[in-house]
């Protein structure tokens, strides 16, 4: 980490090209950026953990107060969770919904990819309507076969996943 003699010589966003006054340095990176522009630097580089302070030019102008702490992604603290991501069922009585839940994981971008026996399809997503931090999932699963979820928080797969699930038309009895 550099200290702030060095992070504020420079008042040019590295993120844009634009001439208006930075008002951010990252400490990790050691750079300047925008206000608008601090998430497209965090997403250049999640890997890090950001600590975007106040440019001193810009403090000592009274154009921002405070300061700004991004981490990366946790995805350690994403929870999948519910009966559709059981590894066997039955067609016709399958419940393919499950529920994400995603407090303490910071800002991060939720992917889903459902892959049937048929191919890949989509996935019917919803916020919980009491915890805003927990999104509801489900999927169509008709057919017999292998189907394969697959959960990524900004990129990165959550614990658990890809999550296999087999569908058959009959029950074992010798299981």
């Amino acid at each position: 980490m550099g200290d702030l003699k060095t992070l504020t010589v420079e008042n040019l966003c590295k993120e844009c090209d634009c001439d208006k006054p930075v008002e951010w340095v990252c400490l990790e990176c050691n750079i300047p950026v925008h206000d608008f522009c601090i998430a497209a630097h965090i997403n250049r580089q999640p890997s890090l953990t950001h600590s975007v302070i106040p440019n001193f030019d810009a403090l000592t102008q009274g154009r921002v107060l405070g300061t700004k702490t991004v981490t990366k992604p946790r995805v350690d603290k994403i929870i999948v969770c519910g009966p559709g991501i059981e590894p066997i069922g039955l067609v016709g009585e399958f419940d393919s919904i499950f529920n994400i839940e995603t407090y303490g994981a910071g800002h991060g971008h939720l992917n889903i990819q459902i892959v049937g026996p048929k191919g890949a399809f989509e996935a019917k997503m919803a916020p919980h309507s009491e915890r805003k931090t927990t999104i509801m999932c489900s999927y169509e699963a008709k057919d017999v076969g292998e189907y394969t979820i697959t959960v990524t928080w900004s990129g990165l797969e959550v614990p658990g996943s890809p999550f296999k699930v087999v569908l058959t038309d009959h029950i074992d009895s010798s299981l």
